[in-house]
C-alpha cells in the first residue's frame, strides 16, 4: 500500500500585516519543505483569504477592532485550494482549516496562538474552551491542533497518557492545564513521543539567549499520525 506523506509546519510569524514583513516570511518559507504552514502571531486584523502573487494563499483570523497583537492563519499553495473543504476563523487565537486528502479522508488543522503568560488564567481557560468546542463540533478522519501554546509541558508524570517519555524541561502551571486538557480529550502531545537533542526541541529563546523553552506543540487524537515531529 502506498504511503502518503503530508508535511505540516507551525510557524511564529511575529507579524506579516505589512508587505515587507510578508515578503520576509515568504522568503523564509521557501526554505521549508511543507504542504501547509500554520501561522501564529500574524498581527493581522480581520479575517479572510488572500491569494498572493507568489502562488500561495493566506487564510487569516485576527482581531476585528484593529488590535494586531495576535492573529493566526494558514499559508497554503494555491494549487491546494481545490482540496480545502472549509476555513473557520474562530478568534484571533484559534482558526481551523479542513482539507481533503486522498479519497474521502480529511485532515482538520487547528492553529493556535495562546495569550502570553502575563495574561490571566481566564484568557487561557477561554482559549481551551474554544478548542474543546471545535473538537466536538464536527468530525474529520484526522485532527491536528498545533501552534504556540505558551506552556511548558515538561516531562511525563505518573501514569499520563498524553505525554510521552521525551518531554523537555520542567512543567509550569499552564503546562499542567494543557496536559489535563489533553488527558480529558484523548489528545497526545506528539512532540514528547520523539527523542531529539535539546537544540532540536526548544521553540522559544529569551532576548539575551540565556533561556530556551519548548512552548509550541502538535496535538492529535492519534499518536501514530506523524512519522516525526521536529
Amino acid at each position: 500500500m502506498k504511503q502518503h506523506h503530508f508535511y505540516i509546519c507551525t510557524y511564529n510569524a511575529r507579524g506579516i500585516a505589512s508587505q515587507p514583513k510578508l515578503a520576509e516570511f515568504e522568503a523564509e518559507a521557501q526554505r521549508i519543505n511543507f504542504n501547509i504552514i500554520g501561522l501564529s502571531e500574524t498581527r493581522k486584523s480581520g479575517s479572510g483569504r488572500i491569494d498572493l502573487p507568489s502562488g500561495y494563499t493566506l487564510y487569516y483570523a485576527g482581531e476585528d477592532n484593529n488590535k494586531t497583537n495576535a492573529g493566526v492563519g494558514f499559508y497554503v499553495p494555491i494549487s491546494l485550494n481545490k482540496d480545502v473543504v472549509s476555513f473557520k476563523p474562530i478568534s484571533a487565537r484559534v482558526a481551523q482549516l479542513t482539507v481533503r486528502l486522498h479519497g474521502s479522508h480529511t485532515l482538520r488543522l487547528i492553529q493556535v496562538h495562546v495569550p502570553h503568560s502575563a495574561h490571566n488564567d481566564v484568557d487561557y481557560d477561554t482559549f481551551l474552551d474554544d478548542i474543546s468546542a471545535l473538537l466536538s463540533a464536527e468530525r474529520a478522519t484526522r485532527t491536528i491542533v498545533m501552534g504556540d501554546f505558551n506552556a511548558k509541558v515538561g516531562q511525563q508524570q505518573d501514569n499520563e497518557q498524553a505525554v510521552g517519555s521525551h518531554g523537555l524541561g520542567d512543567r509550569n502551571e499552564r503546562g499542567q492545564k494543557l496536559v489535563d486538557f489533553c488527558e480529558d480529550h484523548g489528545l497526545y502531545v506528539l512532540n514528547t513521543f520523539y527523542q531529539k537533542k535539546p537544540q532540536r526541541r526548544w521553540t522559544w529563546q529569551s532576548p539575551n539567549g540565556a533561556t530556551r523553552n519548548e512552548i509550541d506543540y502538535v496535538l492529535s487524537f492519534h499518536q501514530t499520525i506523524a512519522t516525526d515531529v521536529t
